[in-house]
């Protein structure tokens, strides 16, 4: 009888250890996703890995995202299963995008849905041998997937198994967010991930590169003069231009807070608008006359901004469009962070103050950086923006910023973190935006609920549209991933 126990001991391990080789699909993990490759948003990736043989039956799984705020979409419920079922095997989602600037055909088309900087991709379905049905279970609880990757600090609930988010994005450009140990069973998202060289590869074994092309050796390393006073031009009015939009959004925004306009933009403020636009569009195509689009730096599509400002560009009047139209979606952000709540009559200086210095702060910064990136087009200044003085100026600016709205805001004692603070809800900042500065921290994680971190988020959000920004005019091709994330 002692036999016969151990016997169905041992045979009851083996089966709990082995891992089945019959097709099935539970035994897969998330092991490489990306996002803004080769100067393109939607260029963007899922890959699976088989953790063990025979996980081909993919059928009816769920590929779903997770934006920043919680909220869940079934990208795509996979049609069929796969051929290749060998173990290390992988399976690729990607966007049409994808497909077209890497040569290389997906397993599975998806929308470009990969969301950044902070979101959550699951994959899989309950169930071991086959996939559940999709009308019997919940898509947007992250538990019934079979694994789930969540990055850029994603604040919401994430799959048990899958650990703590990582604080990493979707990619930079050039690499993605690898899978380095663990599989879908075991480990820690902030654990298990890094980024390294993008190399996503289909069911079939062929694999995709995402190293953007050497720029030719036959084409000039230095711009002559007359795409330096180009270039120089474009960094000049698309600054200028943005500078005065957010001047006019912030002129309207402080009559509405004194009661003088119901809402904004009003007729005077889109006349002013409209006039900086014609001037920097003037500025442009009188600098940079009959020259080409690349030679004021930019390709054939406007390099996307936040998720959009991504139109064909086909003429130096088309670039003065994109530079405007990221202009607008970073003054637009600022202001809708900064004036988000209704007029408080007790709280008004503060709520005044609060908007002006933050808009304040975030053009004399541009400022700064666009005169840095005019001295590396002339040649004075040598490297990247910005230089030794520039960022010391601009730490001055953003120490003098957090003295100046805890003065405006911190009541009798006038500094943050004392019991008379204005209370968070007065300044309608509730959450900060997901946006990370580029060579900088990261806005979304700061919490907004003391007027501490309002101040904190207010500063964030400040620098990512001055760096970015100014990024946008002065280096187009290059542009960092976090700018043109949505």
């Amino acid at each position: 009888m002692v036999r016969v126990v151990r016997l169905m001991l041992v045979l009851v391990l083996v089966s709990l250890s082995a891992r089945p080789v019959h097709a099935t699909f539970h035994f897969m993990s998330i092991s490489e996703l990306g996002a803004g490759f080769l100067g393109n948003p939607n260029v963007q990736f899922v890959e699976l890995r088989l953790d063990a043989a025979g996980q081909n039956n993919l059928a009816t799984t769920r590929l779903t995202s997770f934006d920043k705020d919680g909220n869940a979409k079934v990208i795509l419920v996979t049609p069929t299963g796969v051929a290749n079922g060998g173990t290390g095997a992988t399976v690729l989602y990607a966007t049409t995008e994808f497909q077209t600037a890497t040569g290389v055909t997906p397993d599975f088309i998806i929308a470009a849905d990969v969301v950044g900087p902070s979101g959550m991709i699951c994959w899989g379905a309950p169930g071991t041998a086959s996939p559940a049905d999709p009308a019997t279970w919940d898509f947007d609880k992250s538990n019934n997937y079979v694994d789930c990757v969540a990055y850029g600090s994603y604040p919401h609930a994430t799959r048990f198994a899958s650990g703590t988010p990582t604080s990493l994005l979707p990619g930079d450009g050039t690499r993605s967010l690898t899978r380095a140990k663990n599989d879908s069973v075991a480990g820690s998202n902030d654990m298990d991930f890094v980024l390294a060289a993008a190399s996503p590869c289909n069911n079939a074994g062929t694999c995709a590169s995402l190293v953007p092309s050497p720029t030719p050796t036959a084409t000039p390393s230095t711009p002559g003069k007359a795409q330096i006073a180009c270039r120089r031009a474009v960094i000049k009015a698309g600054t200028k231009f943005a500078a005065a939009y957010l001047q006019a959004k912030v002129g309207c925004e402080t009559q509405r807070l004194k009661g003088k306009v119901a809402t904004c933009p009003d007729a005077k403020t889109t006349t002013k608008i409209a006039s900086a636009d014609a001037k920097r569009t003037k500025t442009i195509v009188k600098a940079c006359g009959a020259l080409t689009p690349g030679d004021a730096g930019f390709g054939g599509t406007c390099p996307g901004f936040t998720g959009d400002c991504t139109a064909p560009i086909a003429s130096v009047a088309d670039v003065s469009s994109c530079v405007g139209c990221g202009a607008r979606r970073a003054g637009d952000e600022l202001v809708a962070t900064v004036y988000a709540a209704p007029a408080d009559a007790t709280f008004t200086k503060c709520q005044l103050a609060f908007g002006k210095a933050v808009a304040g702060h975030t053009r004399a910064v541009a400022a700064l950086l666009a005169r840095c990136e005019d001295g590396v087009a002339r040649g004075k200044i040598v490297g990247a923006c910005p230089d030794t003085k520039t960022a010391g100026r601009i730490a001055a600016k953003t120490v003098k910023l957090r003295t100046t709205l805890c003065k405006a805001c911190g009541g009798k004692d006038k500094v943050c973190g004392g019991p008379d603070d204005a209370p968070p809800a007065t300044l309608g900042v509730t959450t900060c935006p997901t946006r990370t500065v580029p060579g900088g921290s990261a806005c979304g994680p700061i919490t907004t609920g003391d007027l501490g971190g309002i101040v904190e988020c207010g500063g964030c959000v400040a620098s990512f549209a001055s760096t970015c920004g100014t990024a946008f005019v002065a280096h187009p091709g290059t542009l960092p991933p976090s700018c043109s994330a949505p």
